[in-house]
C-alpha cells in the first residue's frame, strides 16, 4: 500500500470510496462535481489536506483533517478515514 496526496483526478475513486460506506447525507450530493465544489468553497483561514491510499494503482481509501468553519478553533481539527470495506492490507 502506498499513501499519497490527493488530487483532482481522485474525485471518481473518492466517490465510489465513500458510496461504498453506505452513508446517506441527502443535503450532501457526493458526486465527483459536488465534492470538488465543496473543496473549492472551503473557509481559507481552515487548514485542510487529504490522502488517497492505494494498492497495486488503485485507490482503495482516503483519509483527511481539517477544521470546521462552523465550529473554528485554531487547535481544533477533525479525522476522517474511508476504505473500501473488501480491502485487505
Amino acid at each position: 500500500m502506498i499513501i499519497r496526496d490527493f488530487t483532482p483526478a481522485d474525485y471518481p475513486a473518492l466517490v465510489d470510496i465513500h458510496n461504498s460506506q453506505q452513508i446517506v447525507w441527502p443535503e450532501w450530493p457526493r458526486t465527483p462535481a459536488a465534492w470538488a465544489a465543496a473543496d473549492q468553497n472551503r473557509n481559507p483561514k481552515c487548514k485542510f489536506r487529504r490522502w488517497i491510499a492505494e494498492v497495486d494503482g488503485k485507490a482503495v481509501g482516503f483519509a483527511s483533517y481539517g477544521q470546521s468553519s462552523s465550529d473554528y478553533h485554531p487547535q481544533r481539527f477533525y479525522v476522517s478515514a474511508e476504505i473500501y470495506p473488501a480491502t485487505r492490507c
